[in-house]
Protein backbone atom coordinates (compact mmCIF):
# COMPACT_ATOMS: atom_id res chain seq x y z
CA UNK A 1 0.00 0.00 0.00
CA UNK A 2 1.08 3.41 -0.95
CA UNK A 3 1.14 6.59 1.75
CA UNK A 4 1.06 9.63 0.48
CA UNK A 5 3.23 12.27 2.62
CA UNK A 6 3.38 15.45 2.40
CA UNK A 7 7.41 14.90 1.06
CA UNK A 8 6.01 12.35 -1.41
CA UNK A 9 4.75 8.76 -0.83
CA UNK A 10 5.80 5.59 1.30
CA UNK A 11 5.43 1.85 0.34
CA UNK A 12 6.23 -0.85 2.44
CA UNK A 13 7.50 -3.78 1.02
CA UNK A 14 8.11 -5.87 3.64
CA UNK A 15 7.74 -5.55 7.34
CA UNK A 16 8.92 -8.97 10.02
CA UNK A 17 10.43 -9.28 13.02
CA UNK A 18 13.91 -7.78 12.75
CA UNK A 19 13.21 -5.82 9.46
CA UNK A 20 11.15 -3.17 7.96
CA UNK A 21 11.84 -2.31 4.07
CA UNK A 22 10.08 0.80 2.53
CA UNK A 23 10.38 2.26 -1.03
CA UNK A 24 10.15 6.27 -0.77
CA UNK A 25 10.10 8.66 -3.37
CA UNK A 26 10.78 12.29 -2.71
CA UNK A 27 10.15 15.23 -4.62
CA UNK A 28 12.37 17.80 -4.95
CA UNK A 29 12.75 19.70 -1.74
CA UNK A 30 10.99 17.15 0.45
CA UNK A 31 12.40 16.79 3.41
CA UNK A 32 11.28 14.64 6.76
CA UNK A 33 11.02 15.50 9.91
CA UNK A 34 13.99 15.57 12.18
CA UNK A 35 13.60 12.80 14.14
CA UNK A 36 15.43 9.80 16.19
CA UNK A 37 14.82 5.94 16.82
CA UNK A 38 14.83 4.60 20.32
CA UNK A 39 15.85 1.19 19.04
CA UNK A 40 16.09 0.84 15.32
CA UNK A 41 18.81 1.42 12.84
CA UNK A 42 17.78 3.43 9.56
CA UNK A 43 19.64 2.75 6.27
CA UNK A 44 19.39 4.33 3.57
CA UNK A 45 20.01 3.94 -0.17
CA UNK A 46 19.30 6.27 -2.55
CA UNK A 47 18.55 4.39 -6.78
CA UNK A 48 17.73 7.60 -8.30
CA UNK A 49 18.17 11.20 -7.38
CA UNK A 50 20.11 13.00 -4.98
CA UNK A 51 19.50 12.95 -1.47
CA UNK A 52 20.76 15.06 1.84
CA UNK A 53 21.51 13.17 5.00
CA UNK A 54 21.92 15.48 7.96
CA UNK A 55 22.57 14.72 11.53
CA UNK A 56 21.94 16.86 14.66
CA UNK A 57 23.70 17.70 17.96
CA UNK A 58 21.80 15.45 21.26
CA UNK A 59 22.17 15.94 24.55
CA UNK A 60 20.20 13.35 26.44
CA UNK A 61 20.56 15.12 29.86
CA UNK A 62 19.36 18.32 28.09
CA UNK A 63 16.89 19.37 25.03
CA UNK A 64 16.88 16.92 22.62
CA UNK A 65 18.08 19.14 19.57
CA UNK A 66 19.68 22.65 19.24
CA UNK A 67 17.83 24.21 16.33
CA UNK A 68 20.16 24.40 13.49
CA UNK A 69 22.99 22.74 15.15
CA UNK A 70 24.21 19.88 12.74
CA UNK A 71 27.03 17.41 13.71
CA UNK A 72 27.50 15.67 10.02
CA UNK A 73 26.04 15.60 6.42
CA UNK A 74 26.13 13.43 3.72
CA UNK A 75 25.23 13.63 -0.14
CA UNK A 76 23.33 9.96 -1.06
CA UNK A 77 23.49 9.06 -4.61
CA UNK A 78 23.01 6.36 -6.75
CA UNK A 79 27.06 5.10 -6.35
CA UNK A 80 27.02 5.38 -3.22
CA UNK A 81 26.85 2.85 -0.52
CA UNK A 82 23.88 2.79 1.51
CA UNK A 83 24.05 4.90 5.03
CA UNK A 84 23.19 3.48 8.09
CA UNK A 85 22.12 5.79 11.32
CA UNK A 86 22.10 4.41 14.62
CA UNK A 87 19.42 4.17 17.37
CA UNK A 88 19.78 7.65 19.56
CA UNK A 89 20.77 9.67 16.37
CA UNK A 90 18.43 12.50 15.46
CA UNK A 91 18.24 12.57 11.35
CA UNK A 92 16.64 14.65 8.43
CA UNK A 93 16.30 13.49 4.90
CA UNK A 94 16.20 16.45 2.31
CA UNK A 95 15.73 15.55 -1.31
CA UNK A 96 18.13 17.80 -3.78
CA UNK A 97 15.47 16.83 -6.55
CA UNK A 98 13.65 13.68 -7.51
CA UNK A 99 15.03 10.50 -5.63
CA UNK A 100 13.66 7.01 -5.44
CA UNK A 101 15.27 6.06 -2.09
CA UNK A 102 14.85 2.27 0.10
CA UNK A 103 14.99 2.55 3.70
CA UNK A 104 15.40 0.08 5.70
CA UNK A 105 14.72 -0.06 9.43
CA UNK A 106 17.16 -2.89 11.33
CA UNK A 107 16.14 -3.81 14.59
CA UNK A 108 18.62 -3.05 17.32
CA UNK A 109 17.47 -5.35 19.99
CA UNK A 110 13.88 -6.79 20.07
CA UNK A 111 11.60 -6.54 17.39
CA UNK A 112 11.19 -3.34 14.31
CA UNK A 113 8.32 -1.50 16.07
CA UNK A 114 6.60 1.07 13.22
CA UNK A 115 5.94 3.69 16.26
CA UNK A 116 9.26 3.49 17.77
CA UNK A 117 10.22 7.08 16.48
CA UNK A 118 10.58 10.60 17.78
CA UNK A 119 9.77 13.44 16.19
CA UNK A 120 11.07 16.94 17.05
CA UNK A 121 10.07 18.76 13.87
CA UNK A 122 7.21 19.16 10.97
CA UNK A 123 7.99 17.50 7.22
CA UNK A 124 7.09 19.46 4.33
CA UNK A 125 8.80 20.82 0.91
CA UNK A 126 11.47 23.39 0.72
CA UNK A 127 11.58 26.44 -1.52
CA UNK A 128 13.32 26.65 -4.70
CA UNK A 129 15.41 29.26 -2.40
CA UNK A 130 15.63 27.12 0.59
CA UNK A 131 16.39 24.86 -1.49
CA UNK A 132 19.47 26.26 -3.11
CA UNK A 133 21.02 27.15 0.21
CA UNK A 134 20.83 23.56 1.10
CA UNK A 135 22.28 22.62 -2.02
CA UNK A 136 25.15 25.19 -1.57
CA UNK A 137 25.88 23.53 1.98
CA UNK A 138 25.77 20.08 1.33
CA UNK A 139 27.41 20.41 -2.09
CA UNK A 140 29.67 23.13 -1.99
CA UNK A 141 29.36 23.69 -5.57
CA UNK A 142 30.59 19.90 -6.65
CA UNK A 143 27.05 17.79 -7.04
CA UNK A 144 25.31 19.60 -9.80
CA UNK A 145 22.35 19.55 -8.63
Amino acid sequence: MIIEKPWGSSERLIHDYTVQLERIQIVKGGYSSKHWHKRKRNLFWVTSGKLAIYTFVFNKDGPHVEPHKVARSWLLTPANAPLCIEPDIIHQFVALERTLCYEMYVAGGGHVEPEDIVRLSANGIFSDDDLLEIIKEVCQGDCNA
